[in-house]
């Protein structure tokens, strides 16, 4: 019975027919609620969908929540997508609680360098984001820095050319002296 209600949910979900999968991803769960697929790919379409009024985020964090939970937070990748769940409702204390766990997760597993640093550039991103200067722009996704160009305040004496140019400190204007006639 799972696998033809997770079937129908796909095929929904192929044609774009996203309220009637989630209707047929919610009946899957309601037979097994242990259902790690169904569980994801429910998770992935309340996250996803381009129909304003069937997006919810918080049932898409609640739910990656979950599946993080049946893979015993083994999951790198369940791991890191709550963590970005989270970072786009700026909970960055727990985006950074979750991607700690999936970056030592990710050294257990021993993937590679480059996935870590994946990981690492994507805690970064979260701090910058949660430190921004102004608190009010977010928006976009949670990867790409709102307001990171204002993190560091500017320092007024730190270098002169930096600092914009008054009439007292502008170079003095080179005087052209024409060659001397012998």
């Amino acid at each position: 019975m799972i696998d033809a209600l997770m079937e129908t949910a796909s095929i929904y979900e192929q044609v774009k027919q996203y309220r009637p999968a989630e209707t047929y991803y919610r009946a899957a769960l309601s037979v097994d609620r242990e259902n790690l697929a169904a569980t994801v790919k429910l998770a992935c379409l309340m996250r996803d969908t381009s129909d304003p009024g069937q997006r919810n985020l918080l049932d898409a964090t609640l739910l990656f929540r979950r599946a993080t939970e049946l893979t015993h937070e083994k999951d790198v990748n369940l791991l890191v997508q709550l963590a970005d769940l989270y970072a786009m409702g700026e909970y960055y204390d727990q985006a950074k609680e979750v991607l700690d766990k999936a970056m030592a997760q990710s050294r257990e597993q021993h993937l590679s360098n480059m996935d870590q640093e994946l990981l690492l550039a994507r805690a970064q991103e979260y701090f910058f984001r949660e430190h921004r200067a102004d608190p009010g722009s977010g928006g976009g996704s949670p990867l790409s820095i709102v307001g990171g160009e204002n993190f560091l305040p500017r320092a007024e004496s730190a270098n002169p050319y930096d600092s914009p140019k008054t009439e007292s400190s502008q170079p003095p204007s080179a005087r052209v002296i024409p060659p001397s006639a012998p």
